[in-house]
């Protein structure tokens, strides 16, 4: 085990002597951390190397009063460093000791807007560690050597559950590979204790977030979960697109599956995933990321905005693609080159400006009450208010042969959505 470092009147003594007692030569790379610096606020410039027991002077830090650095976001940006030497970075900023009870690797790690203690449990949680923390000193190795030989240390930690109980979340954490100590009492069937690393326990928490649902109440011991695999893109890819698509759900995923990921949703919602891992989950897309998103428009549909784009002729690198009806969807996927993202953004926006309004005859009856009728729900099924929906009068003159027109002032977009969606409102009669 080495013991990494400890703060002292806040300067960093990278005190690497090894709790066996046998020297360590500490060989420095540069490591920057330091909080977003404020307008005007000088950083601390230090260069310096060493040998264990002096101090290192090798970091790039902005002063912050006693305390505070430990809460405040930073910077952090490593290469090919040495794990104790970037530990030790972070011990500083968060006034703690770290001690390392595994052989050290080197890093490469770049993070910021984030405080000291996520920035360590992101980095460990890249290269395969965990922790333990007590007071002021934190544990850092494999989550199997913590397991092994510091299990009494672990935290035994409260779950209480509010929609569904013990048995099947119990089934839910053997289903995803979570294997810890887990209690529970037959007078609380809500409530469950785990014991565990920090990470682990976050990992319960997150299971039950996504589960602990209304939609659950009275869930037997297994819960419905839709799993989603894919081939050549790790599942975080995918989930990062789940929001652009209006889809808020909260997906599980589990570490030693990247490609694979579970969410619990509706037949629709389920296959709206699909179609967009059936477009994206191809071997030359995955240089591409990150410049694969979905363009959420305003005011022209997804089929209008693709094929204007097409016709333009102005992007020959650039795909797009378009989700269940497009005549009235609004979103648009986008595979471009990195160096013509902006340039589609731009042009995707001047497309989807708002145009002049006009007017427009879109259905005609011999009942006036069917087209109030229509009137309603093409104002609930598009984005037409039904201020813009208007009756004529009997155009016949003749009550016993009446004859209305439904017409529209709007943008031609918006007139398009309405004739589209009459369309579909129509199909199943004309099919009669």
């Amino acid at each position: 085990m080495y013991m990494l470092s400890k703060v002292v009147k806040n300067k960093l003594y990278a005190s690497l002597t090894p709790l066996a007692l046998f020297p360590v030569l500490l060989v420095w790379c540069t490591v920057v951390a330091g909080p977003v610096p404020a307008a005007g606020q000088a950083p601390l410039h230090y260069k310096a190397s060493g040998t264990a027991g002096q101090f290192y002077e090798d970091l790039v830090l902005f002063e912050n009063p006693p305390g505070e650095a430990a809460e405040k976001p930073f910077i952090l940006d490593v290469r090919n460093a040495d794990l104790r030497d970037v530990l030790s970075a972070l011990a500083l900023r968060m006034e703690k000791t770290i001690i390392l009870v595994d052989e050290p690797v080197r890093v490469t790690f770049q993070i910021e807007g984030v405080s000291p203690k996520r920035a360590m449990e992101l980095l460990l949680q890249r290269e395969g560690y965990d922790y333990l923390e007590d007071n002021g000193l934190i544990l850092v190795g494999s989550p199997e050597r913590l397991h092994d030989e510091y299990f009494d240390q672990m935290a035994v930690t409260r779950f209480s559950m509010r929609y569904i109980g013990t048995a099947p979340l119990l089934g839910a954490l053997d289903q995803f590979g979570v294997q810890l100590p887990t209690f529970t009492v037959d007078t609380n069937p809500r409530t469950l204790w785990v014991q565990g690393t920090p990470r682990e326990l976050g990992r319960v928490k997150e299971i039950i977030g996504a589960l602990d649902r209304p939609e659950n109440v009275g869930a037997g011991t297994v819960l419905p979960l839709e799993r989603f695999d894919l081939q050549h893109m790790e599942a975080e890819t995918i989930i990062h697109l789940l929001p652009q698509l209006g889809i808020i759900a909260q997906p599980i995923t589990v570490p030693a599956a990247p490609r694979v990921f579970w969410i619990q949703s509706t037949p629709d919602r389920a296959a709206q995933i699909r179609d967009l891992i059936a477009a994206l989950d191809h071997p030359e897309n995955a240089a591409l990321l990150p410049n694969i998103f979905i363009y959420s428009l305003r005011n022209i549909s997804a089929a209008a905005a693709q094929s204007r784009l097409e016709e333009m002729a102005l992007f020959d690198e650039v795909e797009t693609m378009t989700f269940r009806f497009p005549e009235i969807s609004q979103e648009l996927l986008v595979i471009t080159p990195p160096h013509l993202r902006e340039q589609v953004y731009t042009v995707l926006g001047q497309l989807d400006e708002a145009r002049r309004r006009v007017r427009r005859p879109v259905e005609s009856a011999t009942s006036r009450a069917r087209l109030i009728a229509l009137r309603t729900l093409l104002a609930q099924l598009t984005d037409v208010p039904i201020s813009r929906l208007f009756i004529s009068d009997n155009l016949t003159g003749d009550l016993q042969n009446p004859y209305y027109i439904l017409w529209v002032e709007d943008t031609p977009d918006n007139i398009q959505k309405v004739l589209d969606m009459l369309a579909i409102i129509d199909a199943p009669r004309q099919a009669n």
